[in-house]
């Protein structure tokens, strides 16, 4: 693959979490999009100074965070919900938090895996069916307390898994 289309490839990849991060810091994806188009124009005309092999969602949401602080400039005489400080806080930290959502991401089969058949019928019917915890008391003939109080008890196993599988991806015994 050539290098311009191995970076339109990288380009392309990163660009949900890209939107998300420019979310994140600009606080509504009207915004965001601005900001989004106006970084795929500056990655691509910087492209050569990309190093292949590196990180190019860190090297792009910096590109990205440049493009929000010229944002806020022209649109300085607006209400701003940030400050330059707290943005530049949020860059910087972003990138983690992907990297760790990555890790995550690949864990969750094997974490949903370990539920009990009933635990993830639940699951299911609430984050892939999208029903509301009344939906769901109804079609299972239980009271809502006991579908919400389930669903605590899910997330919280969910989440130890997850932060088990991450630590020891981090930490091999």
């Amino acid at each position: 693959m050539d290098r311009d289309a191995e970076f339109v490839d990288l380009q392309v990849t990163s660009q949900v979490p890209l939107r998300a991060f420019a979310v994140s810091l600009v606080g509504n994806t009207q915004d965001a999009d601005d900001v989004l188009q106006s970084a795929s124009i500056v990655l691509w005309q910087k492209r050569a100074a990309f190093l292949r092999g590196s990180d190019f969602f860190r090297w792009a949401a910096k590109v990205v965070h440049i493009e929000v602080l010229r944002h806020r400039r022209a649109r300085s005489t607006e209400k701003l919900w940030f400050d330059e400080s707290l943005l530049a806080t949020l860059a910087d930290e972003y990138p983690k938090y992907v990297s760790e959502l990555d890790r995550h991401h690949e864990h969750l089969p094997r974490c949903l895996a370990r539920l009990k058949p009933a635990d993830r019928k639940l699951v299911e019917l609430r984050y892939t069916a999208g029903k509301t915890i009344l939906d769901i008391a109804e079609q299972l003939s239980r009271p809502q307390s006991t579908v919400y109080n389930g669903l605590a008890r899910i997330r919280k196993a969910l989440y130890e898994c997850l932060r088990h599988s991450s630590s020891q991806e981090v930490h091999p015994s």
